[in-house]
């Protein structure tokens, strides 16, 4: 069975996915002021902290793309999923 326009639905996907990742980045900096005040940051901490995430990020990236090239998918995906159960716990 094939399923029509999959490779648009899949474009769709992946666009709202770039969409959502893009909100979620926005919203340290539309809250940078509270989150300063109610922490009690100046500009140069609070940049500091801003700073940490995109090279967290960069890390982070290249290490799963590590991942993904020599594990077995599933193992990889595993890794991925336990990985992020750890970081929001």
């Amino acid at each position: 069975m094939k399923i029509r326009n999959l490779r648009c639905g899949i474009a769709v996907l992946l666009l709202l996915a770039s969409i959502l990742n893009y909100v979620d980045r926005q919203a340290l900096s539309i809250l940078a002021p509270t989150i300063q005040a109610d922490l009690r940051l100046s500009d140069a901490d609070y940049g500091r902290i801003a700073s940490f995430f995109p090279i967290a990020y960069t890390v982070g990236s290249l290490l799963s793309g590590r991942i993904g090239m020599f594990w077995v998918r599933g193992r990889a995906w595993g890794a991925s999923s336990a990985g992020g159960r750890v970081r929001t716990c």
